[in-house]
């Protein structure tokens, strides 16, 4: 077996203030961690409905997953076993919707450009997936052990967010950001062609109201 020295946080000596605060940067934590990978999510897929959709199914289970943190101020020990097992279920299916949304935008959406050997597209694709995985695999395992590891969650966290960060050269790799990008400026040239066309309207109809008038004072 592996010996390690653990040391436990929040400690039985804080007051409840001190453990309040600590209980407010985990749940911060969580909630940002969570916030990260949701906007990656909206950056695969970026239409409207898919972005509304994302927010509808993820935004709760990660708000419950950040608020479920204060149960462990609670005396009562029901009490914090529930709160463990609703933030644990919230996690792995955050976690497992993450996953499937990334399989699917790799192998399925966006096959061809996500898997190109240039500049690393590929290894950021494989990296991301693999870390997927991982994350997912920590949360379930945090389901069914039969004890708390306090450092497994933080593992997780970080895991999550290497993915993100791999995940999201990926898309850059993919070059999926540069349709985004010609649309936003192709969008921007329509909209200044439309006032150069209202200037142009604009102007004439003031010249030929001033045409009539200058023949009249000529008369």
């Amino acid at each position: 077996m592996l010996d390690y020295v653990a040391v436990d946080i929040p400690s039985s000596q804080w007051t409840d203030t001190q453990e309040a605060w600590w209980l407010v940067m985990e749940s911060t934590t969580s909630g940002l961690v969570h916030i990260t990978h949701i906007q990656f999510l909206t950056l695969l897929y970026p239409s409207g409905i898919e972005a509304r959709l994302i927010f509808l199914l993820l935004g709760p289970l990660a708000i419950a997953s950040s608020g479920m943190v204060f149960t462990s101020m609670n005396s009562a020990a029901e009490v914090r076993d529930l709160g463990d097992a609703v933030r644990n279920v919230c996690n792995s299916a955050l976690s497992l919707l993450f996953t499937a949304a990334l399989l699917a935008w790799g192998f399925v959406i966006h096959r061809t450009p996500a898997w190109r050997t240039d500049g690393g597209t590929a290894a950021f694709g494989i990296g991301a997936i693999i870390l997927a995985v991982l994350s997912t695999v920590s949360n379930f395992l945090q389901i069914f052990l039969n004890r708390r590891i306090h450092w497994l969650l933080s593992l997780t966290w970080a895991i999550v967010l290497w993915q993100s960060f791999l995940g999201w050269w990926w898309w850059v790799g993919s070059g999926e950001g540069i349709n985004e990008v010609e649309d936003m400026l192709e969008r921007e040239r329509r909209r200044r062609r439309k006032r150069a066309k209202k200037r142009k309207k604009e102007a004439q109809a003031a010249a030929s109201g001033a045409d009539p008038q200058r023949g009249r004072r000529a008369k």
